[in-house]
């Protein structure tokens, strides 16, 4: 166990300790592979978030326009937080906001992204009046994929490696003789080589089983409370349907996922309820019993949904409880907070109960208190006659 007490010492991660088998920046097809890998990382989140706010009927166009000014600032954002406190880092702010160098923290980046994004959502809200929370939901999720597929930037420049999983017997001969996927993961320092934890492949993992169960969860809840369920001589969901729905949209498809649910739920407007609870709006004494008539207005059927504000709390829950799982046993310079790693952990679980917390007011109290005629949420609320 020699190894594991260098490693919590931060023999390891000391300069001049170790030298990787393989060059710092290795490439794909001529290109920087971390560089590369970020990139497409990133891609991957703008068009996956315009799907998705195309199918939540969110106005695309101001979206992008904020996605590509938002995407560089957060980058910064990333590069600053992930470099400012390493030792003997070059503290010139050029260099400190040079993403396309290794060294980025993603708290960083989703906080200056937060920054610049609340007078653009605010703006997106009022003039289309849609919630937040609704924009949101229909982005951050994604973020989560993105980070998933960015973490493997961190294979190709030895960013985000755990302590030694193995020691190698056979010295230089067996190290080269391992595939080309381990021998990146080998590190010779005194005298010995050890093939090192891939902590970027078990975060990339964890980040892509928690994107899948964010996006699952509404397919999920429709199968114990769904139109489908309630109705079914009216409405079925066809797995086909669906799966082109995503590609194809300029064609209805009545009976796919969302086809169901729009003509059920979304675009439903019931004038019943609707006139019934103009009629009331002045006997309710407060404000949790009018909001719940106006909740319950708007969803006659009483469908099990995910309301808007749940899938923003389950990212920040589920990518904090990735990372504090991977913090305990990080090197102490790749910390959240570098070396301080009970302050790092400490912090990071904060995050994700705040995150939980975000999700189960969205869930259960946000409903019945913050809701508004004419606002988009989960659907459009009707417009009062009045």
């Amino acid at each position: 166990m020699n190894w594991w007490n260098n490693w919590e010492n931060n023999e390891y991660g000391k300069p001049g300790y170790g030298i990787w088998t393989f060059d710092e920046q290795l490439q794909i097809g001529g290109f920087q592979g971390y560089a590369l890998v970020i990139s497409s990382s990133i891609l991957v989140a703008i068009v996956i978030s315009v799907i998705s706010c195309r199918i939540r009927k969110i106005p695309v166009t101001e979206i992008i326009i904020a996605l590509s000014v938002l995407v560089p600032f957060s980058l910064m954002g990333a590069s600053l937080f992930g470099k400012i406190g390493i030792k003997g880092y070059s503290h010139n702010i050029i260099d400190l906001i040079a993403f396309w160098e290794a060294g980025m923290a993603i708290h960083g980046g989703i906080l200056f992204a937060a920054i610049g994004a609340t007078p653009l959502a605010w703006y997106v809200s009022r003039k289309y009046k849609i919630s937040i929370l609704a924009i949101l939901d229909s982005i951050l999720p994604h973020i989560l994929l993105s980070q998933a597929i960015g973490r493997w930037g961190n294979y190709f420049n030895h960013e985000l490696m755990g302590p030694p999983m193995t020691e190698l017997s056979g010295g230089s001969a067996e190290a080269l003789s391992l595939s080309g996927f381990w021998r990146n993961l080998v590190l010779y320092g005194h005298g010995n080589f050890y093939i090192m934890h891939p902590y970027f492949l078990y975060e990339s993992i964890g980040l892509g089983l928690a994107w899948a169960l964010i996006i699952g969860a509404p397919y999920f809840v429709s199968l114990f409370s769904g139109p489908n369920k309630k109705y079914k001589d009216q409405f079925y969901i066809n797995a086909n349907d669906t799966f082109k729905s995503l590609f194809v949209w300029n064609k209805e498809w009545p009976h796919s996922y969302q086809g169901v649910w729009n003509e059920a739920f979304i675009d439903k407007i019931n004038s019943e309820e609707r006139i019934k609870y103009e009629e009331n709006l002045n006997t309710y004494k407060t404000r949790w019993q009018k909001g719940k008539a106006l909740y319950k207005a708007n969803n006659p059927d009483n469908y099990i949904v995910l309301h808007s504000g749940v899938k923003t709390g389950a990212y920040l829950f589920l990518w904090n409880i990735v990372r504090v799982f991977l913090e305990v046993s990080k090197a102490e310079d790749s910390l959240f907070i570098k070396y301080d790693k009970p302050l790092s952990v400490t912090l990071i679980s904060l995050t994700a109960l705040a995150g939980l917390a975000i999700a189960l007011l969205c869930q259960f109290v946000a409903p019945y208190v913050l809701r508004k005629t004419e606002y988009k949420y989960e659907k459009q609320y009707f417009y009062l006659s009045k």
